[in-house]
């Protein structure tokens, strides 16, 4: 269950939110590439097994799951960094927005 966090009694920490929008972002990213990768390990065992075989076919069911999953998350990605985007730009002058800004410049090099 998600951890309820009580506003009444403590002040909005601007920099934990930029901290956990790009956390969340950058999950979304690291489950796409880890079904990418698991990808190749199916692939390669589809290429080594005879053609029609248990294992090729499995290989195949394994190639064909990561993909779709991968595909979900690259999307779900790119969803959720266009909300986290557009939110951030409905505040030109807030706060979160410059934190925001600095947060993804000094992530640009890395």
């Amino acid at each position: 269950m998600p951890e309820k966090i009580d506003t009444t009694t403590e002040p909005i920490d601007l920099k934990d939110i930029v901290f956990r929008v790009d956390k969340a972002s950058g999950l979304f990213a690291h489950a796409a590439q880890s079904f990418a990768d698991m990808c190749a390990i199916f692939e390669a065992i589809r290429a080594a097994a005879p053609a029609g075989s248990l294992p090729a076919r499995l290989a195949q069911l394994g190639v064909n799951n990561c993909e779709t999953h991968e595909s979900d998350f690259t999307e779900w990605m790119e969803d959720y960094g266009a909300h986290a985007e557009s939110y951030s730009a409905a505040l030109p002058n807030h706060p979160f927005r410059r934190l925001h800004g600095a947060e993804d410049s000094s992530q640009g090099d890395a």
